[in-house]
């Protein structure tokens, strides 16, 4: 009971020192920044934040549709829980934290590695097609001229689309299957119930993005669903510029914002900045001052990056008390 009780300190603690590790630094800016909005104002950016993990979660359950159902409540789930391996994980451990709550879901490791690798790769396609079609539209409109970030532009969109046809290929791949094979079978005989389950959730995960690419009907559902999860995250920087009063119309802002979600992903660290503060500074300081980016960066931060982590935090430790 005393090494129970001491876990749960110990659990709180580590908890404690994760929030304190993300906001520490951006509390007195957030104050700030607070101060200026109303606050019906900013409850309904929270709120809008929280629509793209909703979306995120349903787009889940529909890429699980064909062959192991999860509802709504188990996307948003693996949403928050994506979520909160995205800040304390750097992003690695997403998937293997998603693919072990579904695990104990009764769901195959295999096949949830394969819908996951899938569910990515639709993402990060949905992303460029929406900054191409804005762009598009902004080209046909003559406004804003992009002509200065076609460099940025060509080298995003490529990556993205050169990471999508790796991933998929690396997956489909035989030679590099047969390759993994042979690693896994040379693993001692006192291992064998884990080679044996490597072995089988290896294949599953092949057989789960080869299914997954020939059933195009539930791919272009996905695609809509994220295409429409990105759109809210483009409305967040064009709400805040027009309440703050900020000199960039709406549909640029949300162009913007488009092209920065596009080519953030493929953007390396610039002088010490990470690649979204780069992005913005690229993309709205020449519009609305580099001295206002900042607060735009911080609301829009505290919607969607800032707010969504505390509610993952509540879903991690409920989940574990769940299984507990």
């Amino acid at each position: 009971m005393k090494q129970k009780t001491l876990f749960q300190i110990l659990r709180i603690a580590v908890l404690i020192l994760i929030v304190y590790f993300v906001f520490g630094r951006n509390l007195p800016a957030i104050k700030d920044v607070l101060r200026l909005l109303p606050l019906p104002f900013l409850l309904g950016l929270l709120a809008l934040g929280m629509v793209y993990y909703l979306l995120e979660g349903f787009a889940y359950c529909l890429a699980f549709l064909h062959r192991n159902k999860i509802s709504l409540k188990q996307g948003f789930t693996l949403s928050m829980l994506g979520m909160f391996a995205n800040v304390t994980t750097a992003g690695v451990g997403a998937v293997p934290l998603q693919t072990f709550y579904l695990y104990k879901q009764g769901i195959d490791a295999g096949n949830a590695a394969g819908t996951f690798l899938f569910s990515y790769v639709l993402h990060k396609f949905s992303v460029i097609l929406l900054a191409a079609g804005f762009s598009l539209f902004a080209v046909f409109a003559g406004r804003p001229d992009l002509s200065t970030y076609y460099p940025y532009m060509i080298y995003g969109f490529g990556t993205g689309i050169l990471i999508c046809v790796l991933m998929c290929a690396a997956a489909l791949n035989k030679r590099l299957n047969a390759f993994a094979h042979k690693l896994i079978c040379k693993m001692p005989d006192r291992y064998g119930k884990q080679r044996d389950s490597l072995l089988k959730n290896l294949d599953l995960l092949q057989e789960e993005v080869s299914y997954d690419l020939k059933d195009l009907k539930t791919d272009i559902q996905i695609l809509l669903v994220d295409v429409l999860k990105f759109l809210t995250l483009c409305l967040l920087p064009a709400l805040i510029c027009r309440k703050l009063g900020y000199s960039v119309s709406f549909p640029d802002a949300m162009l913007y914002m488009a092209l920065i979600l596009a080519l953030s992903g493929s953007l390396p660290n610039v002088s010490g900045m990470g690649p979204i503060e780069f992005a913005f500074l690229l993309f709205y300081g020449p519009v609305i001052g580099n001295e206002n980016v900042a607060g735009l960066l911080l609301v829009y931060r505290l919607a969607n990056y800032f707010f969504p982590f505390l509610i993952s935090l509540i879903i991690v430790m409920f989940v574990r008390r769940t299984k507990e």
